[in-house]
This record gives C-alpha cells, sequence and structure tokens, in this order.
C-alpha cells in the first residue's frame, strides 16, 4: 500500500514538472497570465494532495522502535 502511494507520488511529480514546463512556455507565448496561475495553482494543489496521501499511509514508527 505504501508502495502505491510512493509510485503514485512519483507518477503525480513527473507530470507536474512537464506541465509546469508547458506553462512556463505558455508564458513565453503570450498566455494569459490569469488563466496559467490558474492552472499552475491547481497542479500545487494536486502535488500537495499526492504528498499528503502518501504521507499518510507510511507506516507509524515509535520514538524507541528499533528499526527507527
Amino acid at each position: 500500500m505504501v508502495n502505491d502511494a510512493l509510485d503514485e507520488l512519483i507518477d503525480i511529480c513527473e507530470v507536474f514538472v512537464i506541465q509546469h514546463g508547458l506553462l512556463l512556455r505558455g508564458l513565453g507565448h503570450d498566455a494569459c497570465p490569469d488563466v496559467v496561475r490558474c492552472a499552475a495553482q491547481a497542479q500545487l494543489d494536486q502535488l500537495g494532495a499526492a504528498v499528503r496521501h502518501a504521507r499518510a499511509l507510511r507506516p507509524v514508527r515509535w520514538p524507541d522502535d528499533p528499526g527507527s
């Protein structure tokens, strides 16, 4: 389950990088800054949700856990 969340996070990070590059390219070609800002915020929200999901599925380690 943790590996699935980590794989999902990696996939979303890859998509984020590609889409962010496209947004920056669009700005260089006179794209509407308001539209780009909204799209960038949506990407950031998706990335944040993926990070929170992956973090929530991590096993809990207690301070006295010898595996820490």
